[in-house]
């Protein structure tokens, strides 16, 4: 389950990894941290962003794109 302070990475490209598989958004939308899920809204198609609620507990880990190299963090 992610523990981290989502908010920082509203706005961000990011990467969503499940606890099975990975899921990558444009922009992550975060309510409070006393939530258990979290909103984000995907990169679908170039009119529309669906926005898709994650329960916390299937997130294994969110990363950031490197934007000077553009790639993704290690794994």
């Amino acid at each position: 389950m992610y523990e981290g302070k989502p908010d920082q990475f509203a706005g961000k490209l990011v990467r969503i990894r499940l606890q099975r598989g990975v899921l990558k958004v444009l922009v992550g939308v975060f309510p409070g941290e006393d939530s258990e899920s979290i909103r984000i809204s995907e990169l679908y198609s170039y009119d529309r962003f669906p926005v898709r609620v994650v329960p916390k507990a299937q997130i294994a880990a969110i990363q950031t794109l490197d934007l000077t190299t553009g790639n993704w963090p290690e794994e």
